[in-house]
Order: structure tokens, then C-alpha cells, then sequence
């Protein structure tokens, strides 16, 4: 019988003990429901835990649980328990307030963590659910590239989810796909499948299109005139344009008109007139006015100095060409060629609304007139006009060959603000026709100038989508990510290497020296 005062004493030492293993059971049950957001049994069973321990442990020692409520620590105790719980209630509401308000902000230059416009556009039309499958073997780094991106699509859209899945692993189930190698992604949807092997925005973006979209149109490029050409890969071919046509799920073709009989194809969505060299035969032009007079939609482009693409039928739209090219004095200033329109601002309309203040650029564009006495069917308006300090100077050659800048009111000089690009439309027929007074601003080398920091190539394909009703995909599209590589001459990282290797290791030295001597 006397044993059992020794054994009590015994246990109460382990009291603080069991009091610590309370708290830690409490404060490991409260994360978890945090992070799971969900009071299930596990949570319960675990708090449940913590409070029978903090029981027993003041059950053992009533007199230091007495002790801590009216002593001297208590007091402070209870102060620094009260700040703990306003931090902690503090940090509390700032977490609900952030989970109720979402909001994300990229402080990235080139807004490398965001969205484009077109990509969130297209998200947020989404009418079927879409789903994909990532194939990604263990260790494949390409897995949280892919997560972070398709947790990015998400955040606009319920339609979309995803998974991944190790093709060495689930054998049998990668087999039900083609080439299901490590880094791939299929985009299903209903019955269509796309594969995509490249884990940026602009392939993701581009196999949604494929596997939400009905149909796939169809942009003929009309050849046999020396047009401008999408299979070559020079600086004055239309390779990379075809390239953003396809992304936007377009199938780009040549069309010889030569070849058909009266009619443009049945499948054609838009035509597109690339800058022909010389003129079209009569009854090519013919068949293009047809065309337009029936539905049709045409994009063209031409040069100063180049034959009316279309004719004189042209003018029947409300537009005519000016036989001059533009300058725009305020490029001078701003260390451009005058002769090279740079624009930032544009007038309202549809092709134009989403760029914003993004620049785009037309090396020697050729002025287009609104005609005054265009039918009232027609609605034409100018969606690129230069500034009020340009003007149309009608000495191309003269300009070529002095490279002098003077407005000439006696050449019959035309004074701006001209446009540079205009767009038609039919109310009756519903017509379409977009003319661009330059050919050169989505060549390849166009393109390749000043990529990812105009919008040359978004205003075309903003055309095309406007000509062909494409509304969803009139927007700016994503860009790659500039490359910013520093490179340093031989002196340069001369004086890098003394500053680093020698220059603060050497400081060091004589700090700790100066020290040293200062203490003896």
C-alpha cells in the first residue's frame, strides 16, 4: 500500500510531457483541417486526442495548472497569449480575406505568368468540357511546367481538366494513345483528340482551338501573279504568318484562279490577295468582284507602286489607292524612318480594340482613300491612320534614290492623316473586304524585326478573324518570352573577375586587418 504514493509521483513527472504531446496533437490537427478545408473524423479523432491529453496532464498536476492561472507568469503569460491569438486571428482574417479575393498580380516585364488576352477569351467561351492527359515518366521536370500552365487555364474555366500519367507505369492505358512519350499532352473532347508535344501557351491554346471548334476554315492565298508567298522561308516570304494561321486553327492553302472556272470554292472562309507583282486578268478581277458582291470576304495587301490588287472594280467598296507612300515626321524624332509609320493609337473598331497601345509598323505603306460618295450600305472606316503631321508623297523613286524628305504640294503631295489600313463591310450582303497598304509588315523579316514587341502580326490575324466572323479569336496572342542574354567584352569581365575574385575578398582582408590592429 505504500508503493502506490511513489507510483503517483512517478506519473505526475510525466505530466509536462503529456501536456506537450496535448498541444502538438491540437496544433497538428488544426493544420490539417486548414489545409484540407474539411472537419472529417481523422481531424476530429486527432483534436479529440490532443484535449484527453491536456486532461490527464492537468489532471495530474492540478497545482501547477493552479499555480500558472494565479502566479507571477501568468500574468505576462497571459499578455503574450493575448498577442499570439491577435496574430494569429490577424493572419486568420487576411487568409479568408485573400481566399474570398482572389488576386494575382505578374510583375514580370514581358508578363511571363500571364495569360493573353486570346487565351482567356477563348477560355471563357468554352462551351464543351475539355480534358487532357499528360504523359510524364518519374523525374520528367516538364511535369510541373505543365501543372503550372494548365493550373493558369483553369482559373478561367470549370470545362477544363486534367491528369497526368506515367506511360511506364500505366502501360495499358498510354497504348489506347499514339506516341504517348514522355512530355506529351492529349487534348480530348468528345470525339476529337489533339496531340501536343510543346509546353508553352501557344501550342496549348492552339489544341484547344482544334478540339473545341466544329469545323476547320479554310484562307486561300491566291498565287500566280508573284504574290507573296507562305512556303518560303526568306525574308520576304509568308512562313511564319501561315505558322500563326494554323495556331489559330486555320488551314492555309494557295488558290490559282486561273484554275477555276467562275466561282471561288465553297469552303473558302477568307481570301487573301499577298501583294500581286502585276495585274490580274480581267476575268480573274471579275470573279473576285463576284465574289465580294455575294458573301465573299478578301484580305489584301499591296506596295507603293504596285497594281491595284483587286482594280478598278475596287472602288465600288467606298476605297481607292493612293500612288504615293507614307511619311510620318513624329517617327524622326523618335530616332525611326519617317518612312517607316510606326502606330500606337488606332481609331475604334473591331480588328483594333483589343491591341491596346501595342505598336505595330508599315515600312513604305501606301495611303488608302475613303471615298466620299460610297453607297450607304457600306461601312468603311480606316482602322490605322498616321498622324496629322504625315503626309502621301507621290516622288517614290525620287525618294529612293536621295533619301530626301519634303512635303511638295506641287507634286500633288497629299496631306495627312492617311490611312494605312481600312476595312469594309456590306450590311446588305454581308460582305467583307480588309485592304493594307503594305505587304512587308508580316514577312519573315517583318515578323523577325521586333518580335514579341509589336503587334504586327496580331492586326493581320485580327483581320482575317474579322473578315472570316471569328470574333473569339480577334485579341493579341501570346509571345515568347524575350531573351535577355547580357554579353560582355574581354575588358568587361576583366574588371568583373577583379571586382569579385579579388576586389571584395581583398576588402575583407583589409577589414579584418584594420580591426585587428586597431584592438591590439
Amino acid at each position: 500500500m505504500m508503493n502506490y504514493p511513489k507510483r503517483a509521483l512517478q506519473v505526475k513527472r510525466f505530466a509536462p510531457l503529456i501536456a506537450i504531446l496535448g498541444l502538438v496533437t491540437l496544433i497538428v490537427g488544426g493544420l490539417i483541417y486548414v489545409l484540407n478545408r474539411t472537419f472529417d473524423l481523422p481531424v476530429q479523432i486527432i483534436l479529440s486526442l490532443g484535449v484527453v491529453l491536456l486532461a490527464v496532464a492537468a489532471i495530474l498536476r492540478p497545482d501547477a495548472i493552479q499555480s500558472a492561472i494565479s502566479g507571477r507568469r501568468a500574468k505576462y503569460g497571459s499578455n503574450a497569449v493575448v498577442m499570439t491569438l491577435a496574430f494569429v486571428g490577424i493572419l486568420a482574417v487576411l487568409n479568408f480575406l485573400g481566399q474570398e479575393n482572389h488576386k494575382r498580380f505578374d510583375l514580370t516585364e514581358d508578363k511571363d505568368y500571364t495569360l493573353s488576352p486570346q487565351t482567356i477569351q477563348i477560355l471563357e467561351n468554352l462551351k464543351e468540357p475539355v480534358h487532357i492527359i499528360g504523359f510524364f515518366v518519374l523525374g520528367d521536370s516538364r511535369q510541373m511546367d505543365a501543372k503550372d500552365l494548365l493550373d493558369e487555364y483553369r482559373f478561367y474555366t470549370d470545362k477544363l481538366t486534367y491528369e497526368f500519367v506515367d506511360p511506364d507505369v500505366q502501360r495499358a492505358f498510354a497504348s489506347q494513345f499514339e506516341n504517348p512519350y514522355s512530355g506529351t499532352l492529349f487534348f480530348t473532347s468528345g470525339d476529337r483528340q489533339q496531340r501536343v508535344s510543346t509546353i508553352d501557351e501557344q501550342a496549348l491554346t492552339s489544341a484547344l482551338l482544334k478540339v473545341t471548334q466544329d469545323e476547320q476554315k479554310v484562307v486561300y492565298f491566291i498565287t500566280g501573279h508573284g504574290e507573296r508567298d507562305v512556303q518560303e522561308y526568306g525574308d520576304r516570304g509568308f512562313s511564319q504568318i501561315k505558322r500563326k494561321l494554323e495556331n489559330d486553327n486555320y488551314e492555309v492553302a494557295p488558290l490559282i484562279l486561273a484554275t477555276i472556272s467562275d466561282t471561288i470554292p465553297s469552303d473558302a472562309s477568307v481570301l487573301v490577295l499577298a501583294a500581286p507583282q502585276v495585274e490580274l486578268p480581267q476575268n480573274e478581277r471579275d470573279i473576285l468582284i463576284n465574289y465580294l458582291h455575294h458573301g465573299g470576304r478578301i484580305v489584301a495587301l499591296t506596295d507603293p507602286g504596285l497594281p491595284n490588287p483587286i482594280g478598278p472594280g475596287i472602288v465600288t467598296w467606298g476605297i481607292d489607292l493612293e500612288d504615293a507612300f507614307v511619311f510620318d515626321i513624329p517617327n524622326a524624332f523618335l530616332g525611326a524612318d519617317p518612312a517607316t509609320p510606326i502606330i500606337a493609337r488606332y481609331p475604334r473598331h473591331r480588328i483594333t480594340e483589343q491591341l491596346g497601345s501595342l505598336a505595330t509598323f508599315y515600312p513604305l505603306a501606301r495611303p488608302i482613300r475613303l471615298l466620299d460618295d460610297r453607297s450607304p450600305t457600306l461601312n468603311a472606316i480606316g482602322f490605322v491612320r498616321t498622324s496629322r503631321d504625315s503626309w502621301g508623297d507621290t516622288g517614290l523613286m525620287q525618294f529612293l534614290q536621295t533619301r530626301q524628305i519634303q512635303f511638295n504640294p506641287a507634286d500633288n503631295d497629299i496631306r495627312g492623316p492617311l490611312n494605312i489600313a481600312v476595312a469594309v463591310e456590306d450590311s446588305v450582303t454581308d460582305s467583307r473586304l480588309v485592304v493594307f497598304g503594305d505587304s512587308d509588315f508580316i514577312s519573315n523579316q517583318g515578323l523577325s524585326m521586333m518580335s514579341g514587341q509589336v503587334g504586327n502580326a496580331d492586326i493581320f490575324l485580327n483581320a482575317v478573324n474579322w473578315a472570316a466572323e471569328e470574333d473569339t479569336l480577334i485579341s493579341v496572342r501570346s509571345t515568347p518570352p524575350t531573351n535577355r542574354q547580357l554579353f560582355l567584352t574581354g575588358p568587361q569581365l576583366r574588371l568583373v573577375f577583379l571586382i569579385t575574385v579579388v576586389g571584395l575578398p581583398l576588402l575583407v582582408v583589409v577589414a579584418g586587418v584594420s580591426v585587428w590592429w586597431r584592438r591590439r
